[in-house]
């Protein structure tokens, strides 16, 4: 550091050398001039270098060799300093400096020589001044030409811009609208002024902003050349639009960012339709994922050996019992494992399609891979599956395989329907193969089709019967005038279809040569083949018949016999017990004449069991003050051991003793035998007992066939109801209503059956309770109004004068009666009107309901017999308007248990009137009201179905009939847990308590395996359990239902299921009447029975 500034120091030391003004003979004025002029030459040589720099960096690129101008301006400054140094030596005389200074001078112009001597070759090779003025020229015409061109250019450009069909707009960085085009203030809806006020962040939607800005700023970074994207505008009215936004850049000459040029199209229109599209597949999509039918896409191997899946739904894998990785690109039988004869059967129904370029339709049984069988005779019935398919042909696939779609919907069910129904059919055969009494079946030839085993018993085995014509069965048996009647009865009845009964009916057998007495039953049927056919029901009433006729004969003897009869006279002494016979008293114990005994000898001829009996007689009747003589019956065991029956009565005879006092003398004892009286009287018994043993076996066959017919029909209707909620095309709908409301037809004829029979065993009792004759006559307009206006007829209700608004009757069997006579009105009236009119008869203390009809009327020959059972008058209305001719026998006799009547009178071809009379039994306390039905019309109800919350335990050995109900109760809300017999349900019952989860309700079938219900219902309540139970019965009799109640269920319903009236009896007793409540209804019921017991 110390050596460098000595060299400082000394390169301006002045100490060795003078001052020029000090050096020779300087005058003042040749001093300053040479001072004036080297200071005038270094002001322009400095002035010169600056000038040269600046040209030269200005247009470096412009001029050749732009780097020997700066070498010139630093040998000019050079220069320059040197002239300075000059001036300065006149004072200072720094000479070190000046030498230094014309050094570096003369080295840089060395340099310069250098450098233009090497530039010289070079520079020789430039053009010279007129060639270089051409080409300047050239240049100037080309870019005039440019000039003009760009101006060209600038004007399409605007054109272009301004009349583009996309929108167009040049961008500042900052996002400010610089110039914007028409079509994009079309899109937005702003005006191009109002956009300019604006930026497009102004304009954009937030959630595509961010997005917006970041590929935004790569661009002004450089780091991409041009960006595209959708995104979404706010229109200037508020609403979205899509536009699809390409941006590039445009930079100045510098490469700084210039502005953007933005293309905006607008695409909302097609994004509405990809939305639309979108939510179309998704719809789709989502149809195929939850639709119940499988359905799918396949391609077929070239030489139909196999089928390709290449798209199923979620049902269609379940039906392949596909789980895991689909069935996408799997062949049936290769990879799925199907069956490869029902592959062919696929495949040939696909090949149908194609060549007939139709949808084909085919009924297919399903077998699992895994199911041990292959056909549909080996298969269970609950495990078979049905599909109802159809197939269609979309073409050839892409690698060149036949393409087809399909739909396979559950059929199953249908199926098993109708393998229940002939089920069904087939047992209720069995039961008339089975049956004790006669039934036979008829075909349309009238000749023996069936028959039971009470018809073999008369007619011979049925192996050969079958077959042979009827009038050569009743010939045999009965002689050919016989067999012309009753077979003329047959054709009757199969041709007209008017029923046929007789009672009492007796026919002589040639075969035995005796008497027999039959009830007949004679109906027209339709066979299986859906011919007309007969079907005979009759009992063999000849055992009853001859033990009625012996029990008149026995009475008839009995009576004459006690006009004629000797009494026998046994007088006892009260003091000694000496006792004396007469002749016929003798007789009657078996002793000799006029037999002297004592009192216990006398004593001994009685049955030991008696002698207690006659001791007491003997003591009350000696007992003082006793007037009566009552006669007792005892039994004597004679010497030779007969046994007769005596009926013995006694009174003491009294002597005045010698104090004047009566005193008893002996006891005189009268007898007559009874043995002959006892015999019939026994004989009688006999004969009631079997007709009792008879009256049960129908009434048990008929409960029996009640439960055989209603259990598998509850299944069915269940069924049919569930199908309904799941069936949308409605040619399925309509066989579903079919098979309804032919269910419900034959559920009405089986309660007729059991009306009637009910009626005639003496079993239908009536409950007479306070009747709203308004609200009745309500309910018989509603329920018959759409019947009414179906065959296009008027119908009046109504009363001329004031009636009753209650009565005292059972308003059920009322309310029957009068649907069964409108509803027979309506079937024969076709043109005119049907009326029900109320009649309050004050004079005779009854009501009146007369139902009028303008049909086809009756023929007076036949109105006797209109009231008969399966019995309609004329056979040919019969089979044009059908019935099962029960109606009008089960109204007469239920208006008789009403203790009134039905009477009618008719004309034909002008119509007929019905009059049912029932008796007025509270007078005094009648409301009399002028009829007035403000009805509404006629419409289908809706039966609002309850929801229902909590576990409900259902219980039946029916697998059938638990599903059902099962599917009725969760489809309302409930839990379901099932059982199949009481024992099961008592467990079930006993775990929920033990986990403190009890069931709010149980549903108990009555007739089950192992424990039937009523024995389960008694035991839970004995084990204190308090659940409210509807017990569930196939059995439609009163008693039955009252063993339900007496077992301590709460309710009952009889089969078949209702799902209204499950659901809401169930939500019922869960959420309207309390635990204490239902006890204390059990309680007051098991009271009152205990009462009735003991009365």
């Amino acid at each position: 550091m110390g050596t460098l500034i000595e060299f400082f120091s000394k390169l301006f030391d002045t100490s060795d050398f003078p001052a020029r003004w000090y050096c020779g003979k300087w005058t003042s004025g040749h001093g300053w001039l040479h001072i004036i002029s080297d200071l005038a030459i270094w002001g322009a040589y400095m002035a010169i270098p600056v000038v040269l720099v600046t040209f030269a960096f200005r247009h470096r690129k412009e001029i050749p060799y732009s780097n020997i101008y700066l070498l010139f301006a630093g040998f000019i400054l050079a220069c320059g300093t040197t002239h300075l140094i000059e001036a300065i030596i006149f004072w200072h005389p720094v000479y070190r400096l000046s030498g230094i200074s014309k050094l570096v001078t003369a080295s840089i112009s060395w340099a310069t020589v250098i450098v233009l001597i090497r530039m010289a070759p070079q520079a020789m090779e430039l053009p010279g001044l007129k060639r270089s003025n051409t080409k300047l020229e050239r240049e100037i015409k080309r870019r005039r030409e440019a000039e003009k061109d760009l101006v060209e250019t600038e004007k399409l450009f605007r054109i272009t811009f301004e009349n583009a069909a996309v929108g167009m707009a040049h961008v500042a960085p900052d996002g400010t609208w610089l110039r914007v085009n028409n079509r994009l203030s079309e899109i937005v809806g702003y005006t191009p002024e109002d956009l300019l006020q604006l930026t497009f962040q102004d304009i954009t939607h937030p959630e595509d902003l961010n997005a917006d800005l970041e590929s935004y700023s790569k661009l002004l970074a450089g780091e991409i050349e041009k960006y595209a994207m959708e995104k979404r505008y706010y229109h200037k009215e508020g609403n979205i639009v899509w536009i699809l936004l390409t941006v590039s850049l445009v930079k100045h000459e510098n490469g700084e960012p210039d502005y953007t040029i933005a293309i905006i199209q607008d695409i909302t229109e097609r994004k509405t339709l990809e939305e639309a599209s979108a939510e179309t597949q998704r719809l789709l999509s989502t149809f195929m994922e939850n639709a119940p039918s499988a359905m799918g896409v396949v391609e077929l191997a070239p030489d139909n050996s196999d089928i390709l899946h290449l798209l199923d739904n979620p049902a269609g894998e379940r039906f392949f019992n596909v789980t895991e990785g689909g069935t996408s690109g799997k062949w049936s039988i290769e990879h799925l494992n199907m069956w490869p004869a029902a592959v062919q059967e696929w495949i040939e129904n696909y090949r149908k399609a194609q060549r007939n370029q139709s949808t084909v339709n085919f009924q297919f049984q399903f077998i699992p891979p895994d199911s041990p069988v292959d056909s549909e005779q080996t298969l269970p019935l609950d495990n078979q599956i049905w599909l109802n398919v159809n197939m269609a042909y979309l073409g050839t696939g892409e690698e060149g395989r036949d393409r087809f779609c399909y739909i396979a919907s559950d059929d199953t069910f249908r199926k098993q329907s109708e393998f229940r129904l002939q089920r069904s059919h087939d047992t209720f055969f069995h039961l008339i193969e089975a049956a004790p009494f006669g039934i036979h079946i008829v075909d349309d030839q009238l000749r023996m089709s069936q028959c039971s085993s009470g018809t073999e018993k008369l007619f011979g085995s049925a192996d050969l019967l079958v077959g042979l014509s009827m009038d050569q069965i009743f010939t045999r048996l009965w002689g050919k005038q016989i067999s012309s009647e009753l077979m003329a009865v047959f054709q009757q009845t199969l041709t007209s279809g008017k029923s046929y009964t007789a009672s009492d009916y007796s026919l002589y057998n040639l075969d035995n040569g005796k008497l027999e007495y039959f009830d007949w039953e004679i109906q027209q049927i339709i066979l299986p083949d859906g011919k007309y056919g007969v079907v005979c029901y009759f009992y063999e009433t000849t055992q009853w018949k001859e033990a009625e006729l012996a029990a008149r004969e026995s009475e008839s003897r009995l009576k004459l016999a006690t006009e004629l009869v000797k009494v026998g006279v046994v007088v006892c002494e009260c003091e000694n017990k000496h006792v004396i016979l007469d002749k016929i008293a003798a007789e009657q114990y078996g002793l000799p004449s006029e037999s002297a005994l004592t009192l216990e000898e006398y004593r001994n001829c009685f049955f030991p069991e008696d002698r207690d009996r006659f001791d007491d007689q003997m003591h009350h009747a000696i007992a003082p003050g006793n007037q009566s003589t009552p006669t007792l019956e005892y039994r004597v065991v004679q010497k030779n051991g007969s046994r007769r029956w005596l009926g013995i009565c006694m009174q003491v005879e009294f002597e005045i003793s010698s104090t004047g006092s009566p005193e008893p003398s002996h006891w005189l004892i009268a007898s007559i035998d009874l043995t002959e009286r006892k015999r019939h009287e026994e004989q009688l018994d006999l004969a009631r007992q079997q007709a009792e043993a008879a009256n049960r076996a129908r009434g048990e066959f008929l409960a029996n066939m009640s439960h055989e017919i209603r259990t598998p029909m509850a299944a069915l209707m269940g069924h049919v109801e569930i199908l309904m909620t799941h069936l949308q095309d409605p040619d399925n709908r309509e066989s579903v209503r079919t098979i309804k409301r032919n269910g419900h037809h034959l559920l009405e004829i089986l309660n007729d059956i059991l009306d009637i029979s009910r009626i005639e065993a003496g079993k239908l009792e009536v409950e007479q309770t306070r009747c709203d004759i308004v609200q009745l006559l309500k309910d018989i307009d509603s329920l018959m109004r759409v019947r009414v206006d179906a065959h296009r007829v008027n119908f009046i209700i109504t009363a001329t004068e004031k009636i009753p608004k209650f009565v005292q009757t059972d308003p059920k069997r009322l309310k029957q009666i009068l649907l069964n006579l409108v509803g027979n009105a309506i079937k024969f009236t076709h043109i005119g009107q049907i009326k029900v009119e109320v009649i309050f008869n004050s004079d005779e203390s009854q009501i009146e309901f007369h139902v009028e009809d303008t049909g086809i009327g009756i023929p007076q020959e036949i109105l006797s017999t209109l009231f008969r059972p399966f019995s309609q008058g004329d056979a040919s209305r019969t089979r044009k308007y059908g019935g099962s001719g029960l109606g009008l026998a089960i109204s007469q006799r239920l208006a008789g248990l009403l203790d009134g009547s039905i009477t009618v009178e008719s004309q034909t071809g002008v119509g007929s009137t019905f009059v049912v009379s029932l008796p007025i039994l509270d007078k005094e306390e009648l409301d009399l009201i002028t009829l007035e039905l403000d009805l509404p019309t006629a419409e289908e109800e809706q039966t609002v179905i309850r929801h229902l919350e909590g576990n409900i335990l259902l219980v039946d050995d029916r697998r059938d009939i638990r599903f059902v109900g099962q599917h009725f109760l969760e489809e309302a809300g409930a839990t379901v847990t099932t059982a199949s017999d009481g024992a099961e349900a008592i467990r079930l019952v006993e775990n929920a308590a033990e986990m403190g989860n009890e069931f709010r309700l149980i549903i108990m079938d009555v007739q089950m395996p192992k424990m039937d219900g009523n024995t389960a219902v008694m035991k839970l309540r004995e084990m204190g359990f308090q659940t409210p139970i509807i017990s569930l019965t196939a059995d439609a009799m009163r008693e039955d239902r009252e063993r339900c109640l007496a077992s301590g269920a709460d309710d009952y319903l009889a089969k078949p299921i209702d799902k209204a009236h499950l659901v809401n009896k169930a939500a019922s007793l869960i959420c309207d009447i309390t635990p204490e409540e239902l006890k204390e209804r059990r309680d007051n019921r098991a009271a009152d029975t205990t009462e009735e017991g003991e009365a």
